[in-house]
């Protein structure tokens, strides 16, 4: 089993498509142990034809199609479609830092946590400084901290074995 699936929704968002799939690129994570999963809810810009050249490119970035269902249904077919011990949803418009998930699946593991939050950093710029997580700096960052805005890195099957940390 792969260590990681991310799931890409992807709706006429060209503009920020290959941001978001070079940020994914740019991990320090072997790329034989994580799949990226784009799928195309219909979008009716260029942004099937820009994944289309990614997954030309890279073997772990796989495209599906499907008429436009909405977020809810298109998540939940990359759910179906993962094959990864963690999951990780991120939106087309959206970037990681780089080198973020390694360290991260590597502390979850060591840690036995099942849901890993994070928040966001509202950014206009097009990147960002690498990552420097270590798990000592993990010790006293809470799992869920409040914010309106939290992204999860989650273990599948989703047991809900929570770890708090507050």
């Amino acid at each position: 089993m792969i260590d990681l699936s991310i799931i890409v929704p992807l709706y006429n968002t060209e503009e920020y498509i290959a941001r978001c799939l070079d940020s994914l690129m740019n991990q320090d994570i072997p790329h034989d142990k994580y799949e990226i999963i784009v799928i195309n809810d219909g979008s009716r810009d260029n942004g099937k034809k820009i994944v289309e050249k990614y997954a030309s490119q890279y073997a772990q970035i796989k495209l599906f199609d499907q008429p436009n269902k909405g977020l809810s249904v298109t998540r939940n077919r990359g759910l179906k479609l993962a094959q990864g011990q963690y999951l990780y949803f991120i939106d087309s418009d959206d970037f990681v830092s780089p080198n973020s998930f390694l360290k991260i699946i590597e502390f979850m593991k060591k840690h036995e946590v099942d849901i890993f939050g994070f928040g966001i950093i509202p950014t206009t710029c097009s990147s960002l400084p690498a990552s420097n997580f270590k798990d000592s700096a993990f010790n006293n960052l809470p799992i869920y901290n409040g914010r309106k805005n939290v992204h999860c890195l989650s273990m599948r099957p989703l047991n809900m074995k929570l770890h708090l940390r507050m």
